[in-house]
């Protein structure tokens, strides 16, 4: 990773939404109980794409969120629980509640975390950004 690539603030908030919008598309896959469910193979290989994406760009995230998310080193600990949609489906109920539990305080602190960049935003920046964002849709 070229660290010159990610100075800017703005590339640094946008990566971090990114990242997070991804960790909330996670959890819909074991948001709801899987046990009535039929795992297909075309569900676990979606689930394996999002679940490889968020595992290699864990470090990234981690780095760019720096001291505004101090437990982003947890997201690991989140990911290596739910290593497939069969693991996550024959799981006891408690230790779901608690995967559910830390993917939500992750959830939390990478919002604030998000939050916390975004102050850092000058009225210039964030005039660019939002005409940036304007420019895609």
């Amino acid at each position: 990773m070229k660290k010159q690539q990610f100075d800017s603030l703005e590339s640094r908030i946008m990566i971090c939404k990114e990242y997070a919008a991804l960790w909330q598309r996670f959890f819909r896959y074991f948001s709801e109980s899987l046990a009535d469910k039929q795992i297909t193979q075309q569900m676990e290989s979606e689930f394996e794409q999002v679940l490889g994406v968020l595992a290699i760009n864990q470090y990234k995230f981690e780095e760019l969120v720096g001291e505004h998310m101090p437990d982003a080193r947890k997201i690991v600990n989140v990911l290596t629980d739910a290593v497939s949609l069969a693991t996550i489906k024959t799981m006891q109920e408690a230790h779901l509640n608690k995967l559910q539990l830390e993917w939500h305080e992750l959830f939390i602190s990478m919002n604030k975390a998000l939050g916390k960049l975004s102050n850092q935003l000058t009225p210039k920046m964030i005039a660019a950004m939002q005409a940036r964002d304007g420019a895609g849709e």
